[in-house]
């Protein structure tokens, strides 16, 4: 009959004006003509004479019902309204609530348009049912992180988001702080597993414009006490804002110093705030463990302190959370001994709570130790037993790509290729069906990790235009943001260096190094070493060279991987020195420290010309008081007019040069 109400007014108004139309008023659809009962002369009547035949219990729970956006939950619908199953249920037989095969329940939106008005009709039941609405979707959030991440618990929010939303707004607007208190790390939590940034980036400033708004008010009231919750909320909320931004890759110069204030003021506020002031120190702590360009020594120190937090309240998912965060961030440093500390602490912490989703970063950890450390098959079985503990809490645990790029990662280093490429078209599909992730800055990462294992394989399988490819577009997306540009760079140097273009791979590193140094991702720092190593041997840099293998072979922080793609030219170079020599430059390298020579190295290729002609040794005997005292080895036949310009005095342009 709707169909048919609207339909006749077709003649004088578009379709998207009639929709409109409905939308604001539901007597709109109505007729005159006078031929039809009067209980079809109208939706409203229809709903009328439904309404008429309603008992009075079913009369004060059915408009309770039009609080609910979209299709609900009977278990929600009996805690909001109190209601038996069976009246509820008998709604479906009425014809006034449809159900679904998947067993949710919903209203018509024009009736729901009718059972709101009758609501409001009553301004007791209108708050009242509003406020059990706002308790009972809020309650939904409070819920173990473990639970937050399954994709079950994931579409059943999603399902309720709507609701959820509305329940935060109303809470908000009627200053239920302690609600919004308890409902916030689950929001957080939700919106950040659903990648849902943008969205809770929004509900976060309309949260800190209401706040601001009620302390206004208070402020401007003679003798009124400000309630400590609104200035715990006002700190917490716009450090969580503050995250947010960060994971949007938007940057914000007064960030670290509105934190610092925000940290200040929960500091103040004492214990009431440990829960808030620990889960704001861990989420300042996040840019360090993802290896963002920014103050690691800080984020460190977030960290720390909030997992000392987080244990002084037992609060286990806060202590997972941190110990997550600290192990990560040692491992990115290359601080195995203590990566691997914080993986058995994270351990430990899983006995406790039976809850195989808290052991998969220790097992991640633990694999990545034994890959830098050359144990293939230890490393193997760690993320083999990580996707299958993944996909037993959730066959979309969104972190199953990482853990497929590590097993092709593991497979190309044992020369298994074929099973490599399967592993990474396995991580592709998967990354794609769960979608791109964070926006800005973050949306990348599960396709960089997997563009890092395309470009290593296609690297060692010798397809060197498809591992360039792989590594530039990690650096194009990233934008030296984050530790996959560096690693993209020094990938790129490595694959100059096997196509011989010597000034390319000199670049690559040289863009790297800084960023490392930034990052202070010790293993990268290494491996670009490793390659500049290269690059001065075949610049006529014999000891330069070998010192850097010296200081690769012997660093705690270097992978296997590196120093294997030395042996060859550590071989090499051995045939160029005498015994004493070569001892003293490997010697060298293995008493020097790494970011002092990272620094060295970033100020030499800085200054170093680059070089453009073919290599050929050139020896030029010295002649000083009549003796000859020194023989060097100098590369490129025009080596010195590109240095010096033209040269008169051949020892002051020797001297230079060895400067």
């Amino acid at each position: 009959m709707g169909i048919e109400l609207a339909a006749s007014w077709v003649r004088y108004m578009a379709p998207v004006e009639i929709a409109q139309e409905i939308e604001n008023d539901i007597d709109f659809l109505a007729t005159n003509v006078r031929n039809l009962p009067p209980r079809h002369r109208s939706l409203r009547a229809v709903f009328d004479h439904s309404w008429r035949l309603l008992s009075p219990s079913e009369q004060a729970v059915l408009p309770q019902l039009a609080l609910i956006r979209g299709s609900f939950r009977l278990a929600e619908a009996q805690a909001m309204t109190g209601a038996a199953r069976p009246l509820l249920t008998g709604f479906v037989d009425k014809s006034l609530v449809s159900v679904s095969a998947e067993g949710r329940y919903e209203l018509h939106e024009r009736l729901r348009q009718y059972l709101l008005e009758k609501l409001r009709q009553d301004l007791d039941l209108y708050q009242a049912a509003n406020d059990r609405h706002s308790q009972v979707y809020l309650a939904l959030l409070q819920l173990d992180h473990a639970e937050l991440i399954r994709q079950k618990t994931l579409q059943r929010l999603t399902e309720d988001f709507d609701n959820i939303r509305v329940a935060w707004h109303w809470t908000l607007e009627h200053n239920n702080w302690s609600a919004i208190r308890r409902a916030r790390r689950g929001l957080h939590h939700f919106c950040v597993n659903k990648s849902w940034i943008l969205e809770i980036n929004a509900l976060y400033e309309q949260a800190i414009s209401t706040l601001n708004g009620r302390l206004a008010r208070l402020e401007a009231l003679p003798e009124a006490d400000i309630e400590p919750e609104i200035l715990l909320l006002l700190a917490t909320l716009h450090s969580y804002h503050g995250e947010v931004q960060a994971r949007m890759g938007i940057h914000d110069p007064t960030r670290q110093t509105n934190l610092d204030e925000n940290l200040r003021i929960l500091r103040e506020l004492g214990s009431i705030a440990y829960a808030e002031l620990a889960d704001v120190l861990s989420g300042a702590g996040y840019p360090h463990t993802r290896r963002l360009v920014d103050g690691h020594a800080t984020h460190l120190r977030y960290n720390q302190e909030a997992l000392t937090l987080y244990q002084s309240l037992g609060d286990r998912f806060g202590q997972w959370l941190t110990l997550r965060s600290l192990g990560f961030a040692a491992l990115f440093a290359g601080q195995f001994a203590t990566a691997a500390g914080y993986a058995d602490q994270l351990l430990a912490l899983a006995e406790t709570t039976d809850d195989a989703h808290h052991r998969l970063p220790a097992l991640y950890i633990q694999g990545h130790i034994a890959l830098a450390r050359g144990d293939y098959p230890r490393a193997e079985d760690n993320f083999r037993q990580c996707y299958h503990l993944a996909v037993t809490i959730d066959p979309a645990y969104p972190a199953i790509p990482y853990f497929r790029a590590a097993l092709a990662n593991v497979a190309r280093l044992q020369g298994d290729f074929t099973q490599a490429t399967r592993y990474l078209q396995e991580a592709e599909t998967f990354a794609h069906k769960v979608g791109q992730g964070h926006p800005g800055g973050f949306r990348h990462h599960r396709h960089h990790e997997i563009g890092l294992a395309v470009g290593y394989l296609a690297e060692t399988q010798g397809d060197l235009a498809a591992a360039s490819d792989a590594f530039a577009q990690i650096h194009q997306q990233d934008q030296d943001q984050s530790h996959y540009s560096a690693a993209a760079l020094v990938g790129l140097g490595w694959v100059a260096l096997q196509q011989k273009d010597w000034s390319a791979a000199r670049q690559y590193f040289a863009a790297a190094l800084p960023l490392i140094e930034k990052l202070e991702t010790a293993s990268q720092a290494l491996d670009a070493l490793a390659g500049v190593a290269h690059w001065q041997a075949q610049a006529g840099q014999p000891e330069q060279a070998l010192a850097l293998i010296g200081l690769v072979h012997q660093h705690p922080s270097s992978y296997q991987e590196s120093k294997d793609r030395l042996v060859a030219l550590e071989a090499a170079l051995r045939m160029k020195l005498s015994p004493e020599r070569l001892q003293v430059a490997l010697g060298q390298g293995q008493t020097s420290d790494l970011w002092a020579t990272l620094a060295a190295v970033r100020s030499w290729l800085d200054s170093e010309p680059l070089l453009t002609q073919p290599i050929q040794e050139v020896r030029i005997e010295v002649d000083k008081a009549g003796v000859a005292q020194q023989v060097s080895k100098i590369t490129g036949t025009d080596y010195f007019k590109q240095l010096r310009g033209k040269a008169n005095d051949l020892r002051a342009m020797i001297e230079d040069a060895h400067k």
